[in-house]
């Protein structure tokens, strides 16, 4: 856990430019079977294994592929419990390389106590920074990057629902892809958690850097900066001292909301408000009026994400776990009205594809109503959740299994799963 206070942005920096010549005045003390370093106001947990032997560590490096390490960088102002619902979602990610959570709050009064508590037992390295001066979220998260020392960057707003596999997949896609330097998400999955309402929306700003959803690394990052400014400040990824470049051609480049959907979630104290965007014309409703085979279903692959049990499991009285469990709702709803609409049409090729797109890759040898038998056990499994949090569902073909076994109970159908 390190803390640090600063009155402005140049004296961080100048404590972080000293950072070396501190070390030789570093004095130990041991809490319990912990080892912590402390400088003044400042205390550091080390990290799991420091005590080993040096050949244990150079193993367990080897072991790990020398991931890359990733800075998940928090900037908040006064919400401490979204702060903590934050690092309980980055405390869930399964990449195996080495993390650090750094928190930037320049709140009317320190989380220091909330937070220190979270750290404690936290597999990761948790770092807190108290600013006793508001800054913009710009000039925060700029800044958050200049006190990290992590090969990569990855920003994370403590308002938003991400997956346990956020952060692995998109390291993932930048050693994958080395023309791409900064990999984000697309936005596509709005959540009005005041009106309870979920849409499917095209977002016209995808084609620019969304600040929430961004993963880079920190050497690309040295030659530009984060606009300073309250939104949209992922614009200024754009400027450089020839005038604004496209995306592509700086190596930003998104990641389909179908292989890594997030939950943007819109409320009283989000910086782009709370207000309801105008329907879209590929809205469940409209696509409805419109023909299901016309419109396509653009919630499925949300959908798709809850039932492979990629969102993590949060303590239930958790904000976003309310958020979760009314997204789920709704989204169970939407496949009821689907399924009407896909009987009414009785179209097997239609409920085929809809299948496809609910995770598995053949659908089951079953008629047309066995197939929409098939298609309800999978929204009663979506309503219910996974009653043992141990249960996983590894793979779609594991998913189709189980749910063939109640479409065969429900109608009566033979149980038969294409290969």
């Amino acid at each position: 856990m390190a803390i640090r206070r600063a009155n402005d942005i140049d004296a961080i920096r100048r404590r972080r430019l000293g950072w070396f010549c501190w070390c030789c005045v570093l004095s130990l003390k041991f809490h319990g079977s912990k080892e912590f370093i402390t400088l003044r106001s400042l205390q550091f947990r080390t990290r799991p294994g420091a005590n080993r032997p040096r050949c244990l560590l150079e193993r367990r490096q080897k072991s790990l592929g020398s991931l890359p390490s990733v800075s998940v960088q928090i900037v908040t102002y006064n919400r401490t419990c979204l702060v903590l619902e934050a690092l309980q979602q980055i405390e869930a990610q399964d990449y195996a390389g080495e993390i650090e959570v750094l928190v930037l709050d320049d709140s009317p009064h320190s989380s220091l106590r909330a937070v220190e508590g979270f750290a404690n037992t936290s597999r990761h390295r948790v770092v807190y920074h108290f600013l006793e001066k508001r800054l913009t979220i710009g000039a925060k998260r700029n800044l958050a990057v200049s006190l990290s020392l992590a090969d990569l960057v990855c920003t994370w707003d403590d308002d938003d629902i991400y997956t346990e596999d956020r952060v692995r997949l998109q390291v993932e896609f930048l050693l994958e892809h080395p023309r791409c330097k900064c990999a984000m998400m697309e936005r596509r999955y709005f959540f009005w958690s005041s009106y309870g309402v979920l849409r499917s929306c095209r977002d016209e700003l995808q084609l620019f850097p969304l600040e929430n959803t961004l993963c880079f690394w920190r050497s690309w990052f040295q030659a530009r900066s984060f606009d300073a400014g309250n939104l949209n400040e992922g614009l200024g990824l754009l400027r450089g001292a020839q005038g604004v470049k496209h995306p592509g051609r700086l190596g930003i480049l998104s990641i389909p909301a179908e292989d890594l959907p997030f939950v943007y979630v819109k409320h009283e104290g989000s910086m782009t408000g709370s207000q309801i965007l105008p329907q879209p014309a590929e809205d469940p409703v409209n696509v409805r009026q419109q023909g299901v085979g016309l419109g396509g279903w653009p919630l499925l692959p949300l959908a798709r994400a809850f039932l492979m049990d990629r969102f993590p499991a949060l303590p239930a009285s958790s904000w976003c776990a309310k958020g979760l469990g009314t997204v789920r709702k709704l989204l169970c709803e939407e496949i009821k009205q689907d399924i009407k609409q896909l009987r009414a049409l009785s179209d097997r090729a239609q409920v085929a594809s809809y299948i496809r797109q609910l995770g598995m890759e053949s659908a089951p040898r079953f008629t047309t109503e066995g197939l929409l038998g098939w298609i309800d056990a999978m929204q009663q499994k979506l309503r219910m959740g996974f009653v043992d949090e141990k249960e996983r569902l590894n793979s779609a073909w594991s998913c189709a299994s189980a749910m063939a076994q109640i479409a065969k109970e429900w109608m009566g159908q033979p149980l038969c799963v294409c290969a």
